[in-house]
């Protein structure tokens, strides 16, 4: 391709989103999931998130060759479907763990072993595995006008910031590095959990906290959450129901 002055565009392109979706267990991210536009879902093996609900869904995908071959047949033709969801990426990484190790021949007793390096140097190598996949994704996404929901769990780790006390969040569980390419890959990354709050104690006894059956979605990055988006994800409610309808009043048509 030749680069000139007349290869300069002008003007927005509102390109489906790449988007994630964090939460406790059985808040409903997968459902939530399904409520996106013409969905599909890629069902990895060890999650069972879709079982209950009626929605197009390929076989559940064993390896990282299966993963690959169900987005190529999405890039290969027309297809309905204007939403891939991956449930779940938490599943998904010991997965890429096992494809990593296979491809560079690294075996403990007999069986693939990612860490056989050492040192980390396994899970830089998985990195060039996530990003297929990211490049998948966002083929389907220029060329195929489909957006990604990515799912995935979240654990509690502590968090030393050298302007605050020592504190706990909430952050995805899988490994660091992977996280962090995912996140900055994705236009939004969203939190989900049950609306909570703390009852007072008589007489000065400790306050307990009470679990409520109210679905929450944060949008926003806060010390005990993730969360955050770029462009319009950055400018809407910080907090709002688990719910596509309402997301969808807030972000402009895809």
């Amino acid at each position: 391709m030749s680069i000139s002055l007349d290869s300069i565009q002008r003007g927005a392109q509102n390109f489906p989103p790449r988007y994630i979706l964090l939460g406790v267990p059985k808040v409903g991210k997968s459902t939530f999931a399904a409520e996106w536009p013409s969905p599909v879902f890629l069902p990895i093996k060890g999650e069972e998130g879709i079982d209950a609900l009626d929605t197009p869904r390929f076989p559940t995908l064993q390896n990282f060759d299966e993963l690959m071959q169900a987005l190529g047949s999405l890039a290969e033709g027309d297809t309905e479907f204007k939403t891939i969801v991956i449930d779940s990426i938490s599943a998904l990484e010991p997965v890429v763990w096992d494809h990593t190790a296979r491809k560079n021949d690294w075996y403990t007793d007999g069986k693939p072993d990612v860490d056989k390096k050492g040192y980390g140097k396994g899970y830089v190598a998985a990195l060039t595995y996530w990003r297929q996949l990211m490049d998948v994704l966002d083929y389907l996404r220029t060329e195929k006008g489909i957006a990604s929901v990515l799912i995935g769990h979240v654990k509690t780790k502590k968090i030393d910031d050298p302007m605050l006390p020592q504190y706990d969040s909430w952050v995805w569980d899988i490994q660091e590095r992977a996280a962090s390419s995912l996140t900055k890959w994705a236009d939004a990354v969203h939190f989900a959990r049950f609306k909570n709050h703390v009852k007072a104690g008589d007489d000065g006894a400790k306050g307990k906290a009470i679990g409520g059956h109210v679905r929450e979605l944060h949008t926003q990055a806060r010390p005990g959450h993730p969360g955050g988006g770029r462009g319009q994800w950055g400018h809407i409610p910080e907090t709002m129901p688990l719910s596509y309808e309402a997301l969808r009043k807030e972000i402009a048509p895809f």
